[in-house]
């Protein structure tokens, strides 16, 4: 994942300066309403995923072979649904609602339809991702994950020397290598397990319960999506393309930041519902507990040294950046942190399966961010204000969803949480801003300075996170971890 980040990085600075930042901004802003649909996506997703895991922690391979039946059949009605909603309200709003440069129209419908083409692939592999979730084959996901990362390397090389409409092309591009990729995991789940039939089926007892799991995670998953793809709607009607080109820069900065974690939790959340499928709830707890410092851990160690010298690394990873940038990628920063502490809640309520109340909460605060970004672009505040309503829901949705576990798990404390968990992380981020602060008003801004600062930087937050955050028996299991990927390395 450390070499996915960094060809990642490269990838972006090619494609950034290959597209210019009109047309990166059009196509970020493209995406974020394509996101709107995906809704359905993730959510369909998550339930099947949900289930899958939870009939293996049950140890029934019959039921199992109901739900990957029954899934086939929900994912293809609602690739239907996609693709109605797609073409009229979405075709719509992109045609008559965005502010789109004169002469690019006809790219931006290209490049929605690609999107609109996308979603829809993804949305038919759901169930063969979730049973690779569900069975943690992490070695798979690790290899399409390098893959994909080459692939848009090359996608990124191809465009940057093509002499037709560089925009046209990158979306296509990338839809025909997200189908290559759920074509593997098709054959993958075919030779892997024979035992199971990705073939339609129906049956009531397990069918209504996927659908109205789906239904209610929607709720939670929508919220999510209208918020980040809301946002750059927001964004485009208020400050045009370039606004949307700093708002996807600031992406790919959380991104980044989080794409440790983003694998750690696809690890981790299968664990999660087998122990609750089992009734292991003190296990649970624990092993909530130490995901949770983990999470928070592994991005706040590149987060933090990142967050005090964000403008020159950004240009020099970017060359050249849009004036604003870096106030934008600080607060996604703070975002990011935040973000890290409810991962592992995220995935306990889901192992649940009780999530009506949950999503409606949880899901209302998260929609406050585009009222609250509404007002703020209105009052005439700076954009970067769309940010700071992202963090202050976040954090609203922080303590609802810590609070809300108490009713579901059984020996749950939300006072144990913030005391084993909050709390010293915070104590930790407070020892780690004094090196990466001491640094920056000492040290030179030439290029490797900045280099020296960073790498200083990760090494002090990683084992002051270390000390601080994690009791013994925690950082016994890091150290497990990591002599567990040394003998993999070696072995290899």
């Amino acid at each position: 994942m450390v070499v996915t980040m960094l060809i990642g990085m490269w990838t972006s600075r090619i494609v950034l300066n290959a597209l210019g930042f009109t047309d990166q901004g059009l196509y970020n802003v493209v995406g974020g309403v394509v996101g709107f649909s995906s809704l359905i996506t993730a959510s369909i997703s998550g339930s099947i995923t949900r289930f899958i895991t939870y009939e293996i922690g049950r140890g029934n391979i019959t039921k199992i072979n109901i739900a990957v039946q029954n899934a086939v059949s929900v994912q293809w009605f609602l690739a239907a649904i996609v693709l109605i909603i797609g073409e009229t309200l979405g075709l719509w709003f992109i045609n008559t609602q965005l502010v789109i440069p004169e002469g690019r129209l006809f790219a931006v419908n290209c490049v929605y339809q690609f999107s609109i083409a996308n979603i829809v692939i993804v949305l038919l592999s759901s169930a063969p991702n979730a049973l690779i979730v569900a069975y943690e084959r992490m070695n798979v996901f690790a290899f399409v994950s390098m893959a994909t990362a080459v692939g848009s390397f090359c996608i990124s090389l191809i465009i940057a020397h093509c002499s037709f409409d560089r925009l046209i092309f990158y979306s296509f591009l990338l839809s025909f290598q997200s189908l290559i990729v759920r074509i593997f995991y098709y054959i993958y789940i075919k030779k892997t397990f024979p035992e199971l039939r990705l073939k339609f089926g129906f049956d009531r007892q397990i069918f209504k319960p996927i659908f109205a799991f789906a239904g209610w995670n929607a709720i939670g998953t929508s919220s999510s999506i209208l918020r980040t793809s809301g946002t750059s709607v927001l964004l485009n009607i208020f400050g045009g393309p370039m606004a949307n080109t700093i708002n996807g820069i600031a992406n790919q900065i959380n991104a980044l930041a989080t794409i440790l974690v983003n694998d750690f939790t696809t690890a981790y959340s299968p664990q999660i519902t087998k122990r609750y499928a089992a009734g292991e709830y003190h296990s649970l707890i624990t092993f909530t507990h130490q995901c949770a410092k983990i999470s928070y851990s592994l991005i706040a160690s590149i987060a933090i040294p990142v967050l005090f010298n964000m403008e020159p690394l950004l240009i020099l990873w970017l060359k050249k950046i849009p004036p604003g940038t870096c106030i934008f990628g600080q607060l996604i920063i703070i975002y990011s942190l935040i973000d890290g502490l409810c991962r592992p809640l995220i995935c306990a309520k889901s192992a649940t399966g009780d999530i009506r109340n949950y999503q409606i909460i949880v899901g209302g605060i998260l929609v406050l961010t585009l009222p609250l970004t509404y007002i703020f672009l209105k009052m005439g505040l700076p954009l970067y204000f769309s940010y700071v309503s992202m963090v202050i829901t976040a954090v609203g949705a922080f303590i609802a969803r810590m609070v809300m576990l108490k009713n579901s798990i059984p020996y749950w404390s939300s006072f144990a949480f913030i005391k084993k968990i909050v709390l010293r992380c915070l104590l930790a981020t407070l020892v780690c801003l004094i090196v990466p602060a001491i640094l920056q008003q000492t040290m030179p801004t030439n290029t490797y300075s900045i280099l020296a600062q960073f790498g200083i930087g990760v090494m002090w937050c990683a084992g002051s996170l270390f000390l601080i955050a994690m009791n013994q028996h925690e950082q016994k299991f890091v150290i497990e971890l990591l002599r567990k990927l040394k003998s993999k390395i070696f072995r290899q």
